[in-house]
C-alpha cells in the first residue's frame, strides 16, 4: 500500500514494560511515547519539502518516536496488524 498527501504508513514496535519491581505494566500504565519502523512514505511529502528546500528527517527503515495517541489502524478489524497510517509531522524522533 502507498500512502497518499502527507501520510506515511509505520509498524509499531511492542516493547514489554517491566517496572524495576519486575512488574509487567499493563497497556493503560505504559508510557504514551511509543516507537515504530516507517515502511512507507508519500511521495507528495518529499515534493512539499524540497519546495521548502529541506530533507526529509527520516526514511523507510528508520525508526521513530510518536505519541501513542496518534495513528489510524491500517486494517482496523484485524486486532494483531501493528500497521498505522499516520501524518508525517506527529513524528517527535529518529531513534538513532
Amino acid at each position: 500500500m502507498k500512502p497518499l498527501n502527507d501520510w506515511m504508513i509505520v509498524e509499531a514496535i511492542d516493547e514489554d514494560e517491566v517496572s524495576k519491581g519486575g512488574i509487567v505494566l499493563t497497556e493503560k500504565k505504559k508510557s504514551v511515547i511509543r516507537k515504530a519502523r516507517v515502511l512507507s512514505i508519500s511521495d507528495d511529502i518529499s515534493r512539499s519539502l524540497r519546495k521548502e528546500e529541506k530533507d526529509l528527517q527520516f526514511e523507510a527503515g528508520d525508526v521513530v518516536v510518536y505519541h501513542a495517541q496518534v495513528g489510524i489502524p491500517v486494517d482496523a478489524d484485524d486486532k494483531d496488524n501493528k500497521q498505522l497510517f499516520m501524518k508525517y509531522e506527529s513524528v517527535m524522533g529518529v531513534v538513532k
